[in-house]
């Protein structure tokens, strides 16, 4: 156990090959930084899911409906470049 200040850490350690690894134990810090995350990743979908589309998505569809059909009678008859 280390200080800094006002905050207490607490770590636990072990040895492969004389080499010291450590990591913390402070895991209600971790759990609530977990919290904190989720809440804003929550908050941040909900608002993605409420924007309203700034795009005509009717008209893409019927754009993209008419270039397949174009490639589609294209394909079927083929220009003869001879």
């Amino acid at each position: 156990m280390f200080c800094i200040g006002m905050c207490v850490f607490y770590f636990e350690y072990f040895s492969i090959n004389n080499s010291l690894f450590f990591f913390s134990l402070n895991t209600e810090k971790r759990q609530r930084q977990q919290a904190q995350h989720d809440s804003e990743f929550q908050r941040l979908q909900k608002k993605i899911t409420q924007v309203r589309a700034s795009y005509p998505a009717r008209e893409y569809q019927q754009d993209y409906a008419k270039a397949q059909d174009v490639k589609k009678r294209m394909s079927r008859f083929p220009l003869n470049d001879k």
